[in-house]
């Protein structure tokens, strides 16, 4: 009787386990199933739309909320939409969960490093070196490197801070080489 007994709580235990699993799984997929319906909000050509689906998001799930909000706090075309972005990530860094604290606070950088650029009229240079390079022309390289030192010396400190150091070694490395193209 007691090895009945100990087998039929294997069982139970066992059925238990795929029971919760199957319940996870089920969680999961809905979770799935509601962040595709919140792409239409997120991308809608309606910023209030935008706003209202990044806190939907936000409470949804917070890693994806990171990764919506940080693209949407640089390249948001209204300035609402982008400080809204940017409250998230700020209220993001603050999670428990390491991945999404990092995910927010790289996302709040860049949106520090492209408001300092926005705002000093800088990202009209960084586009006129992205012309050069996509463009082709015999001076490309240069022209290119010569509009981006002149971006990076009107960045303040803090600014530069936010900025990959070891690209930017690599590529003052690279230019000193002579390798003007890889330095672009």
């Amino acid at each position: 009787a007691s090895a009945f007994t100990v087998v039929f709580g294997l069982n139970q235990q066992k059925n238990a386990d795929a029971t919760l699993q199957l319940a996870l799984s089920n969680f999961e997929l809905a979770k799935s199933q509601v962040k595709v319906s919140l792409l239409p909000s997120l991308s809608s050509e309606d910023a209030r739309q935008r706003t209202m689906g990044l806190s939907l998001a936000k409470t949804l799930d917070e890693r994806f909320a990171a990764d919506v909000a940080g693209a949407l706090a640089i390249s948001d075309a209204n300035e609402g939409v982008r400080e809204k972005a940017r409250v998230i990530l700020g209220s993001l860094a603050q999670s428990e969960r390491d991945e999404v604290k990092q995910k927010a606070e790289k996302g709040a950088n860049q949106y520090d490093l492209v408001n300092e650029l926005r705002t000093r009229g800088l990202l009209k240079k960084l586009n006129e070196a992205r012309g050069y390079i996509e463009g082709g022309s015999p001076n490309w390289a240069e022209e290119a490197l010569n509009l981006y030192h002149e971006v990076i010396n009107q960045l303040p400190y803090g600014a530069l801070e936010k900025l990959d150091r070891g690209l930017l070694l690599d590529a003052a490395e690279d230019q000193k080489r002579g390798y003007k193209d890889h330095a672009a």
